[in-house]
């Protein structure tokens, strides 16, 4: 049954079941990954490491943020449940990848910050991750576990005692 218009608030209004993060988080670290690669090229800064060892540990470190972010698209996927924050979440998710972490999306986007920042020889990149991580951190993760404590209650606690965050 679907509330009056009357009785709808923000906590049982079907239009407003979503986490409210306003930015999708792939925009934002798109975002920081071009600002801090061209400050990286305009002060023309570079790793004081050869290109070879850069390529051989970006582009593992990037394999691994691929794989983790399949794993967790597929779950998602596999449970019919919405990845995008500003939808409502149907189903809450703590096998899998979701056993090890609560976030393995943001970790593998943190991942491939750090990844992209050796691959493209950005040393300012690499200074910028710790602001990505921050902004994931109190900008979205914070308000999908309001969220998710408002809509999973006691299951979702729980979960928050048997899971870290990151990992």
């Amino acid at each position: 049954m679907t509330p009056s218009t009357d009785e709808i608030t923000p906590d049982n209004d079907p239009d407003n079941d979503n986490a409210g993060v306003k930015i999708p988080p792939p925009i934002i670290l798109i975002f920081w990954l071009i600002i801090s690669y061209f400050l990286t090229r305009i002060l023309a800064l570079s790793f004081p490491i050869s290109r070879t060892l850069l390529g051989a540990i970006g582009g593992t470190c990037l394999i691994i943020s691929i794989v983790i972010k399949a794993l967790s698209v597929m779950s998602f996927r596999k449970h019919k449940t919405s990845i995008i924050p500003d939808r409502p979440s149907t189903f809450l998710m703590t096998n899998g990848i979701f056993k090890y972490s609560r976030n393995p999306i943001y970790l593998s986007f943190c991942l491939a910050f750090f990844s992209l920042s050796l691959l493209l020889n950005s040393p300012m990149t690499l200074l910028f991750l710790p602001i990505v991580f921050l902004w994931l951190r109190y900008s979205v993760i914070a308000k999908e576990e309001a969220y998710l404590a408002r809509h999973f209650g006691t299951a979702y606690i729980d979960y928050t005692r048997q899971t870290r965050r990151w990992l």
